[in-house]
């Protein structure tokens, strides 16, 4: 499964910029950063209503040290029912959130409803391990074990994304397993015989490993590669928490995760680390940069309404920018913005 997670964000985000946000009543827009580590996409279903509800509101974050759940977005007070594991998309990061949320709570980093019962999102580094912060995604075979925490009753739909070589172990709190939770043929559960886990795994067609007096170990492999201030670590575990291997590694004082903020009085873009906080000029500001990312807009739909030379420039680059997401090349602009 080399880079498919990697061509599935990419796929996700190229359909979401190549078409208009759409709206019954009022505009919104069809992506909004807030505090330089949140992206949000969605459009509108209908404001005529006593609330306004979303058809769809896909959610990422660049930022890697944690994922911030807000409140409210563009004034709509954000529930389960609206923003939950189906629409959070690259989170990799623990989830944080206000100490005044009334419907969200965290539980060892992972996002819960509030009564923290039903199990909402998991990060994708808690599953597959720290990826690598000098690449979108590790090269290699991904694999990884995670443990449900124990308490929790309900798991939501794609709350947890397991998939080739993955393995998930559920507690015996678990009652109630929603058929598309996220843990897929070809990934592997752990519980006790006769529970919810069980069943769901024979009805889905996925591996289960019984816990247990009768329990054989089997190993599987998670990674957390070493970044700027963090030294790397190997472990192969088996589900029951015995420990095979640990193979650990020092920090690599260049793999920094940089962040493009720009200057608005000089242009000048400067590099944040989200890591160490380390700092790098990369260039200046886009009014200087021939880039077609600055000439295409977000939300262009390719039509001749901008005119064909647009609507062509539009769609290969929306083209490249897939490939390079797909390579892992081509992060950054010429100019220091950040492609991707």
């Amino acid at each position: 499964m080399k880079k498919r997670f990697s061509v599935l964000l990419a796929a996700v985000l190229l359909v979401l910029t190549a078409f208009p946000a759409a709206a019954e009543g009022s505009e919104i827009p069809d992506w909004q950063h807030v505090d330089n580590d949140l992206y949000f996409f969605g459009y509108v279903l209908d404001d005529s209503a006593e609330e306004t509800t979303f058809s769809n509101l896909y959610y990422y974050s660049e930022n890697i040290t944690q994922t911030y759940i807000p409140n409210t977005f563009i004034g709509v007070t954000l529930t389960p029912e609206i923003l939950n594991g189906t629409n959070l998309f690259d989170c990799a990061a623990p989830f944080c959130i206000d100490e005044d949320n009334a419907n969200y709570s965290v539980h060892e980093g992972a996002l819960y409803t509030k009564d923290g019962e039903t199990l909402l999102s998991v990060p994708l580094s808690f599953i597959f391990g720290r990826h690598d912060s000098n690449a979108f995604m590790r090269t290699e075979e991904l694999t990884g074990l995670y443990a449900i925490p124990d308490g929790t009753k309900t798991v939501g739909a794609c709350a947890v994304r397991a998939e080739d070589d993955t393995c998930v172990v559920f507690p015996d709190s678990v009652t109630q397993i929603d058929p598309y939770c996220g843990v897929r043929p070809g990934a592997a559960i752990a519980a006790s015989p006769g529970t919810a886990a069980e069943k769901y795994a024979q009805e889905r067609g996925v591996a289960f490993i019984p816990l247990g007096e009768a329990h054989t170990h089997m190993y599987f492999r998670t990674v957390d590669e070493p970044n700027c201030t963090e030294g790397g670590r190997v472990t192969i575990q088996c589900p029951c928490g015995k420990v095979a291997a640990v193979e650990l590694s020092d920090p690599q004082p260049d793999a920094h995760w940089y962040l493009a903020y720009r200057d608005p009085q000089t242009g000048t873009y400067l590099h944040r680390c989200e890591i160490c906080g380390a700092t790098a000029e990369k260039g200046r500001g886009g009014e200087e940069c021939t880039c077609d990312c600055h000439a295409v807009p977000r939300n262009f739909f390719p039509t001749f309404q901008n005119g064909f030379v647009t609507m062509v420039r539009s769609i290969l680059y929306r083209v490249r920018l897939l490939w390079w997401r797909i390579t892992g090349t081509h992060q950054y602009c010429e100019c220091g913005a950040r492609h991707y």
